[in-house]
């Protein structure tokens, strides 16, 4: 019986654990994927400063 306590209430500890993280790891998801999109839009529309000079390097 002691174990099974233990067991559901280190359950509940994680799942509190996790509701308490789960704004934080929404706001760093939510980072990654807007960087990663802000990154690739930069590419391909030559915005990108290492990017536009190396194309135009090349193309010199």
């Amino acid at each position: 019986m002691k174990f099974t306590n233990y067991s559901t209430n280190k359950c509940y500890n994680n799942a509190k654990l996790w509701q308490s993280n789960l704004p934080i790891l929404i706001i760093l998801a939510s980072l990654f994927l807007a960087s990663s999109i802000l990154f690739q839009y930069f590419i391909i529309y030559d915005n990108y400063p290492i990017y536009a000079s190396r194309c135009c390097a090349q193309s010199k």
